[in-house]
């Protein structure tokens, strides 16, 4: 029972890592053999991973047609992004401004991906209060906007400018400021939102599959 529990674990991790690599967009189905194959087991823990995460809202089941991640409206990203906005802010808010800081993404390393930096150190931030659920939402959103970061990156040029200038703020424990950047970080992609929604649609429209 545990083997099997770890395996459905490592699926969910692999299908995460997967969305937040570009390499399931959403509209498009989620093809199970690869993961069995690559996993050597059956399709029992695979489509025990696709509900797990079908259950955190990080992937959708359309019957016959598979499992896929959501492809959202425009109405449905911007909630994601003030979702995410939320709960990083109410994080700042329960910090304690002379809390020791826990430590962050490596920011000078070459080929560093942005979408998976950007997932880690929002996860710091939201850690840095000591409450799991917080902690745990934050990570939940992060997964659900895995999709959408990764489309926003040719729109979004000085990101990781962006996300080292947050990090600063957040070892500094300059709790306003951090406040303030991570305000206009969230309100430069909810313009994006009408651009990054219809990519998303171009990608669906065209393909049958993800890229394995």
């Amino acid at each position: 029972m545990e083997a099997k529990h770890s395996k459905v674990e490592q699926i969910c991790d692999a299908i995460r890592l997967g969305l937040q690599k570009g390499r399931y967009r959403p509209g498009i189905r989620i093809d199970p053999a690869p993961l069995t194959q690559k996993y050597r087991t059956s399709l029992t823990p695979v489509r025990s991973a696709f509900y797990c995460l079908c259950s955190d809202g990080v992937l959708e089941a359309h019957g016959r047609a598979g499992y896929r991640a959501p492809l959202p409206t425009e109405v449905s990203l911007r909630g994601q992004y003030n979702w995410m906005e939320f709960l990083l802010i109410q994080a700042c808010n329960l910090t304690p401004a002379d809390s020791e800081p826990a430590g962050g993404p490596a920011f000078n390393r070459r080929g560093v991906d942005a979408v998976l930096l950007t997932r880690q150190l929002f996860d710091v931030i939201a850690s840095g209060t000591q409450w799991p659920d917080l902690s745990r939402e934050a990570r939940l959103a992060s997964d659900r906007l895995a999709p959408a970061r990764h489309i926003e990156r040719p729109f979004c040029k000085d990101a990781l400018e962006e996300l080292a200038d947050i990090n600063r703020l957040w070892l500094k424990r300059d709790l306003p400021r951090l406040r303030q950047a991570l305000f206009e970080y969230h309100q430069r992609r909810r313009e994006l939102v009408p651009r990054i929604v219809a990519v998303m649609a171009r990608h669906a429209a065209k393909q049958d599959g993800p890229k394995q």
